[in-house]
């Protein structure tokens, strides 16, 4: 079996030493066939009655930078001959 991941950076020796090991470990290698199978646990946290997950974006931004941030859009969209405000 051949490496196909990218061994730039590595010598002749290097790169059959690679190939016999992902050979040796090939069933970690393959390509997945399907879905994982069910856990016997789930792992998820219950939350209290009174709590509920906590509504925040991805990208976590102070009030000045998203303000920037859609200016910078806003001023773009209205050069390009579009109005419509940004929120």
């Amino acid at each position: 079996m051949e490496v196909k991941a990218s061994l730039e950076g590595c010598n002749k020796e290097q790169k059959q030493q690679l190939d016999k090991l992902v050979e040796a470990y090939k069933e970690v290698f393959q390509e997945p066939k399907g879905l994982p199978l069910k856990r016997e646990v789930e792992h998820k946290r219950k939350l209290l009655p009174k709590y509920t997950l906590p509504n925040i974006g991805l990208y976590h931004q102070s009030l000045l930078e998203a303000d920037e941030v859609n200016r910078q859009l806003q001023h773009s969209s209205d050069r390009n001959g579009k109005t419509n405000e940004v929120k």
